[in-house]
């Protein structure tokens, strides 16, 4: 974990949800189940007025996407890439196209999207293609359930790249928290450290146990609006958390060039 902006109190808490099926879990049945998922999650935030950055497959035709937008102004939609047109199986010309299409068509019908949620960890050489699309944000999982260390750099020229902290839920049959106890944890450290956590929610995972780890999710938020409330912890989209990282990184910039010769 990093250190938040200048002057900050508290520590900094991003969540983006997954709000689609993966490929290999797609025809299984479990879409009436989903559906309910994905209206009892953003309900979830909405009561709770926390904003979050919600990725799905193409914003322009998808169903959540009127939803996440009435239920807080901040909220952000961004779109959702699987291994079909990403990563290095896909190619260039594919990624390029299938990026394209969907920036636009949210452009059309009046949804901002500027960042670009991934799957799987590799990505592939195509970084110089997303700042061309209007992408200045990419959210990434590292291997595994978390780390300790999410980066949050500017991995192209305006692009930042945030790693995921923590992916929910947890699929371990002897964690009846759903991993949100290790979420809990890692809230406490960042609220006390001045630190950030970027959190996942898979909605399909969700589906996939009969939406058992709904109701533990939602303690996870009870104790982020506590902390809220006492100024120990902000939340942010995706977008607001990169226009943050953008300013420091200017301000840095400023102050080396600024900075007398040795």
């Amino acid at each position: 974990m990093r250190k938040t902006g200048k002057g900050r109190t508290g520590g900094l808490l991003t969540v983006t949800v997954e709000l689609e099926f993966s490929l290999d879990h797609q025809g299984h049945g479990l879409e009436s189940q989903f559906d309910k998922v994905v209206a009892r999650l953003i309900e979830q935030f909405r009561t709770r007025q926390i904003v979050a950055t919600w990725s799905v497959a193409d914003p322009a035709v998808s169903s959540a996407s009127s939803l996440i937008r009435s239920a807080h102004p901040d909220n952000e939609i961004a779109i959702l890439g699987d291994r079909s047109w990403i990563g290095t199986g896909a190619g260039r010309e594919r990624f390029s196209r299938e990026l394209r299409r969907r920036m636009e068509r949210a452009k059309c019908v009046g949804i901002p999207c500027s960042t670009l949620v991934v799957r799987q960890p590799e990505f592939g050489g195509n970084l110089d293609l997303l700042a061309a699309a209007g992408v200045d944000a990419i959210v990434r999982h590292a291997g595994g359930d978390a780390v300790s260390s999410p980066s949050a750099t500017l991995v192209y020229s305006g692009l930042v790249g945030v790693t995921s902290s923590l992916r929910l839920p947890i699929l371990r049959w002897w964690d009846g928290s759903h991993g949100t106890r290790r979420a809990l944890r890692m809230l406490r450290e960042i609220s006390t450290r001045t630190e950030e956590m970027h959190l996942t929610l898979d909605a399909a995972q969700i589906a996939r146990r009969k939406g058992r780890s709904i109701h533990a999710i939602g303690r996870f938020l009870d104790r982020v609006v506590e902390l809220r409330q006492v100024g120990h912890v902000e939340t942010l989209t995706v977008r607001g958390f990169k226009e943050m990282r953008l300013s420091e990184f200017e301000r840095r910039r400023f102050h080396s060039i600024l900075r007398p010769a040795a």
